[in-house]
């Protein structure tokens, strides 16, 4: 399932006047609803749904000269047609009044990311009779799309502070929040043309996200507003709910690879980081998506590995120049048809030249600031102890975690109470130890989030740690990357530096092991047996026979808040079984959150639960 392309294509037939775009790949200005000019219209949140699947030069491909924000001041556009893209929300629909009785263009298409309420509906066109502007509306549609792709297996419904919300103590909040999460996944549902088979771990949120789900899909289906896929090679999926309290440790787990670390340190949101640059250190913003062929082959890469891949790059696109410049040095000894064909091959490879040069500085700098961060804190000895916990459950002793987290240990508070953390969720019977370390870390750091962990495991036995397997290559070896690399030309001698070649131990996070069990039904199924499971499509109160429940595709979300690790983790382990069951169709693996929640926003929220006046309802 590529859900991002599955969005996508959706979103281009909305900007196509809601007629089959010529390309969902390659949108061009062909047909008649493409050559024709518009503005687009959005809010905020639906800004946020277009801007990782269409750039500038493919939405103006599709004929979109203007795009406004709809809060924003616009003036009047005649003989052009609008097409609106906001949340059906009361204040966006009495902007849309206020620009249908100014006549500011001459036909709105108005597209709402999620299901438009009856009652708002009824109420807009009333509305617009009255002021006598019901002609300019040319068409509503329920687009469905209230949620963010950000790779073809991933997506997010953006849903700040999620963890914080579903554990309020105002039962008003956690249902504004459940309800927005139950839209985010029809919309989901109605996107991949499925209606899956739910499994839902019991007790919390998720399983209240599923009973709701499983009511709005079945009075979708009754009502026939929902369409499922014809297509001969449809495979049903299952959407696997849980809530973050399933496993604490994997989302503030030090990290090692690429795409995790660049998140948890660089600020990654949207695809996009910001980072300082020139002499004043100016803010320059980067996109890393799948258009980055460096990015897309290396985000799930250790840091090492890519450091030393960057520095190919560089050497690869030194030589190309050098190669170039020997080129233009030979041509004087040519004539002037062999001039004229040297100069236009190498005024024809100047693009990419300048695309791969573009690529070396992008990655050069990211992996320069992640490297800056790894020496002033000394991440790869606590990514080294921390995984070590979280795969094998070996503790480190308390003096050397004490020396660790100390004052003078090197690391941020931050860093300190995630090591403490890990510590704490990977053993049983730790609180008088924990309680000490706490202690040593100082005054002047806040220890409520490893309150909030005490409670939650008071109440909830919950599987935090991973189960020990086999390692990648020849196992858990340490190696200085000072005999391993050659500093880059370009200045990066940080590759000199005693920095570790990590080679982390392969393990199952509690999510990848729950997954499996869904989809593999192994006869013994300990993690999942309590589970509960919803079958829309089957009558009401019936048992789900086990082999339905059985698939190669699934959905997997996780309420509360996600990380790269576990994306990662699935995916690998999807490969993996499409590997050793090459007769049976691929595994397929879509990974989604209420928010993609880097560790830092993670300790603030469970600091925000364990206040007096803020109980968690774990």
């Amino acid at each position: 399932m590529d859900i991002q392309a599955m969005q996508k294509s959706a979103l281009l037939t909305m900007l196509n006047l809601n007629a089959p775009p010529p390309s969902a790949a390659t949108p061009r200005a062909s047909s008649t609803s493409s050559a024709t000019w518009k503005v687009l219209i959005y809010d905020e949140a639906c800004r946020d749904i277009i801007s990782p699947l269409l750039n500038v030069g493919e939405l103006r491909a599709l004929g979109v000269t203007l795009n406004l924000l709809i809060t924003g001041d616009r003036e009047r556009v005649p003989g052009v047609p609008a097409v609106y893209f906001v949340a059906p929300t009361r204040t966006n629909l009495d902007l849309i009044d206020r620009d249908t009785k100014r006549s500011l263009y001459d036909a709105f298409y108005l597209n709402f990311s999620y299901t438009l309420p009856r009652v708002l509906l009824e109420d807009l066109a009333l509305r617009t009779i009255e002021s006598a502007s019901v002609s300019r509306i040319s068409r509503v549609t329920d687009v469905n799309a209230a949620f963010i792709t950000l790779e073809p297996s991933l997506f997010t419904m953006n849903m700040s502070r999620s963890y914080a919300k579903l554990s309020s103590r105002d039962d008003s909040e956690i249902m504004a929040c459940v309800d927005a999460i139950v839209e985010s996944l029809y919309s989901v549902c109605s996107t991949v043309g499925a209606v899956p088979i739910i499994h839902a771990r019991p007790g919390e949120a998720a399983e209240l996200v599923a009973s709701k789900l499983d009511s709005r899909l079945r009075e979708a289906l009754r009502s026939r507003v929902f369409q499922e896929s014809s297509s001969a090679s449809f495979r049903r999926p299952v959407l696997i709910l849980v809530d973050r309290n399933l496993d604490l440790g994997t989302p503030l787990q030090h990290q090692w690879a690429y795409q995790p670390m660049t998140h948890d340190l660089l600020g990654l949101a949207s695809n996009r980081i910001r980072l300082p640059s020139g002499p004043a250190g100016k803010l320059t913003e980067y996109t890393l998506d799948g258009s980055d062929f460096f990015w897309a082959e290396n985000k799930a890469e250790t840091f090492p590995e890519v450091a030393q891949r960057v520095e190919a790059l560089l050497k690869e696109h030194q030589a190309t120049v050098q190669s170039l410049q020997s080129g233009t040095e030979d041509l004087s000894t040519l004539d002037d048809g062999d001039v004229t064909a040297g100069l236009k091959s190498i005024v024809n490879s100047m693009p990419e030249l300048q695309r791969k040069k573009r690529l070396v500085d992008i990655h050069t700098n990211v992996a320069t600031a992640l490297m800056r961060h790894i020496q002033d804190r000394g991440l790869d000895t606590l990514f080294e102890m921390e995984d070590r916990m979280a795969a094998s459950g070996l503790l480190p002793d308390v003096r050397t975690l004490k020396e660790r987290i100390g004052p003078d240990g090197k690391g941020t508070a931050d860093d300190k109470l995630r090591l403490l953390l890990q510590y704490y969720l990977a053993g049983d019977d730790k609180d008088k130890e924990v309680e000490g370390l706490a202690r040593a870390m100082g005054d002047d750091v806040s220890t409520l989030a490893v309150d909030y962990v005490r409670k939650v495991r008071m109440m909830r036995r919950i599987a935090a740690t991973g189960q020990h397997d086999d390692v990648k290559g020849a196992g858990a070896v340490l190696k200085d990357l000072v005999s391993q690399h050659t500093a880059l030309s370009s200045g990066l001698g940080w590759l000199k530096g005693n920095v570790k070649s990590l080679l982390p131990l392969k393990h199952k996070t509690p999510l990848t092991r729950a997954v499996r069990e869904i989809m593999l039904k192994p006869a013994a199924a300990s993690v999942t047996a309590s589970w509960r499971v919803m079958d829309p499509r089957a009558p009401q109160g019936k048992a789900i026979p086990q082999v339905a429940s059985k698939a190669r595709d699934a959905i997997v979300v996780v309420c509360g808040g996600g990380c790269y690790a576990e994306l990662h983790n699935l995916v690998e382990w999807a490969r993996d079984v499409s590997a050793s069951t090459p007769s049976q169709p691929p595994v397929s693996i879509v990974y989604g959150s209420t928010e993609m929640a880097a560790p830092s926003d993670l300790l603030r929220q469970m600091e925000q639960l364990a206040q007096p006046d803020t109980p968690n309802l774990t």
